[in-house]
């Protein structure tokens, strides 16, 4: 159901556990990361929600996973590098009010969603729908901490909701239609923390038809977004963290893995799945900044060997052949 309670640590959990993950993950190691490629009624499935045996959090425990819409996407994108300005785009449009007919309801927390990140924060009245089209594509990092509606029957209906004030809807909406025309080359990751972002019309063999495969359409190279409707706090505390880790040079995954396990360890939120599953990772898992990376600098170095390696044996080459 829309609350994610039906992931809660009951028998229906543990059963899904032991017949699409059990037998698999036994030819595993016990940690490391995952792409899963789920297709039907499991692209609405988090599988970090799993429990295993007695323990609800085992597999958010064990495993970093990841989600792709299909192969020929993954096969498809090309791979990112990490850059050294982790800068985000971000919109909050409310933060502080509801529109005038009072359809959204104001999201406090979502501020706190992008909390000390270096970038552009536009909130209330400065959050629009202009303002968005005008700057995408200049942020390797989009954040939106929104409204939107994601229509099942319809996809192509589905939008995120930008401040509203007295404009009219085609103004204050961005639609999935309108998202496969854009042009999203250098957006490297798209954070849609809106409720049922992650819901749409199942394609054989091609995932959801959904908010966050119109911004993959668009160039973006990967997007977090929620399958179903959100508690505002919970999201907050696990994005701002998720901003925290990415910042220090951890994958995507497991920035989100991480974020998801501060959570659950403070001591004042709910702790049950539909509080911190919602959030999934689709698309390329790549670190975002070198930062704490522990492989970044050993690249270097080892890069750096190499070409000193290469430039002694030319050397040692050129003078054998000198005095030939």
């Amino acid at each position: 159901n829309e609350s994610g309670h039906k992931f809660k640590n009951l028998p229906s959990g543990k059963e899904l556990y032991i017949q699409l993950v059990e037998k698999v993950r036994a030819k595993l190691p016990d940690h490391g990361e995952w792409i899963i490629i789920p297709d039907g009624p499991l692209c609405q499935l988090p599988f970090e929600s799993l429990p295993i045996g007695n323990n609800a959090t085992g597999m958010l425990e064990s495993i970093a996973i990841s989600y792709e819409f299909s192969t020929r996407s993954m096969l498809q994108r090309s791979v990112t590098s990490a850059g050294r300005d982790y800068r985000v785009l971000s919109f909050a449009p409310f933060s502080e009010i509801t529109n005038r007919n009072g359809r959204w309801q104001p999201l406090p927390a979502s501020l706190q969603e992008v909390s000390g990140v270096r970038g552009a924060i536009y909130s209330g009245k400065q959050a629009t729908r202009k303002r968005f089209l005008d700057e995408i594509n200049k942020f390797p990092v989009v954040h939106l901490a929104t409204h939107a509606y994601a229509d099942v029957e319809n996809p192509g209906a589905s939008f995120v909701a930008f401040y509203e004030g007295d404009e009219d809807n085609l103004e204050t909406r961005l639609y999935l239609e309108e998202l496969y025309g854009l042009r999203m080359d250098s957006t490297q990751l798209v954070i849609i923390s809106a409720c049922e972002t992650g819901e749409g019309q199942i394609a054989s063999g091609e995932g959801a038809l959904s908010l966050s495969r119109g911004f993959a359409y668009a160039g973006a190279a990967s997007s977090v977004s929620s399958l179903w409707n959100a508690d505002d706090q919970s999201t907050a505390f696990i994005l701002s963290k998720f901003h925290q880790y990415l910042r220090n040079g951890y994958s995507k995954p497991v920035a989100l893995q991480r974020a998801r396990l501060d959570y659950i360890a403070s001591n004042d939120l709910a702790k049950t799945p539909n509080y911190w599953s919602h959030l999934i990772l689709i698309g390329d898992s790549s670190p975002l900044s070198p930062g704490q990376n522990r492989y970044f600098w050993l690249y270097v170095i080892s890069g750096a060997y190499i070409s000193l390696i290469s430039v002694m044996i030319t050397r040692k080459f050129l003078a054998r052949k000198k005095y030939r």
